[in-house]
């Protein structure tokens, strides 16, 4: 059943794959300001619920989700962690000492490591930065003014045996990239998201996702070194997947399978996931970026939805 109530504006990765999905500013507009009377100044209603079609959606990615958990625990079960069972995974908070023990475990077996269901905060100051607002500023969103967080299926800790021939790149701070120059002491991290598409069919919508995962990652461990964590660990720039649908039977114990591989290489050929390539994506953030700051000046300004641009979809 679908219900009319009061959608509360929020910055997430759903802001930034509708947006990538119907290029819409209105859309984007309501999405980070609805019932906040700093950006819209009369009520509105948008719809709110899942339909019969979208909840039996819903229910086969979360099965397919649950194979692919079993499949990996089953190759790779002493690298694999999570709380709860493989047909329904628990939250892991990516808190210091879970970090630490994840760190110390790669260090031990130098193996990568891989998370299930790991959970990190969406820092105030990543939803600043995304405004281009200065730290400590006013929160320009209200559904942000509480805690929020991402949860990707899984982050991959680990360095590659190629990372030390040709030395990656990691994200900073202010997404700008460069040469990770202490890969004996920091490990890489790399998120692997599972969608019940085919391969085929992956597209920016889903590699928008995996482009806020790792831009609010950063900010994360950000957060968390300028409050005592050591600097263990870097965001990758190239290393991020989608594990589409696939023949789960051809999913071995080869992590040439599921590890990134630049798609032009002839290793590529071996590869179950779609692999995000950062060159080809990374000016969806850059564009999201910009529009939401457009937006918030146009509500500094002018608080009225119905001066914002609307696109039409046609089905």
């Amino acid at each position: 059943m679908n219900d009319n109530t009061t959608f509360i504006g929020k910055l997430d990765k759903k802001s930034l794959s509708g947006f990538v999905d119907y290029e819409c500013q209105k859309q984007l507009y309501l999405s980070l300001g609805s019932a906040d009377p700093r950006w819209v100044t009369r009520e509105v209603l948008i719809r709110k619920g899942k339909s019969d079609i979208t909840q039996e959606t819903l229910r086969l990615g979360k099965e397919y989700e649950a194979s692919v958990y079993h499949r990996l625990s089953e190759f790779f079960a002493d690298h694999v962690h999570f709380r709860g069972g493989l047909q329904n995974v628990q939250t892991t908070n990516l808190l210091p000492k879970i970090l630490e023990e994840v760190y110390q475990k790669v260090q031990t077996h130098q193996h990568p490591q891989f998370l299930l269901e790991g959970s990190f905060d969406i820092t105030p100051n990543f939803v600043r930065s995304v405004f281009g607002l200065a730290s400590g500023s006013a929160m320009p969103t209200l559904g942000n003014q509480s805690k929020r967080s991402n949860r990707p299926d899984i982050l991959i800790f680990g360095n590659l045996p190629s990372d030390f021939q040709t030395a990656p790149l990691e994200l900073c701070s202010n997404g700008d990239t460069h040469l990770v120059g202490d890969l004996d002491t920091r490990i890489g991290i790399s998120i692997l998201d599972i969608k019940n598409s085919q391969k085929d069919r992956i597209g920016l919508r889903h590699y928008s996702e995996l482009l806020f995962y790792a831009h609010a990652l950063r900010a994360y461990l950000d957060h968390l070194e300028s409050n005592g964590m050591k600097p263990l660990f870097y965001v990758r720039v190239n290393g991020h997947s989608i594990f589409g649908r696939t023949d789960l039977q051809s999913f071995g114990n080869d992590l040439g399978q599921i590890m990134w591989t630049n798609p032009k290489t002839v290793h590529a050929q071996q590869m179950l996931v779609a692999p995000m390539v950062w060159n080809d994506t990374k000016e969806i953030f850059t564009r999201f970026q910009r529009t939401v700051r457009d937006l918030y000046q146009h509500a500094s300004k002018q608080p009225v939805l119905d001066t914002v641009d609307l696109k039409i979809q046609q089905k």
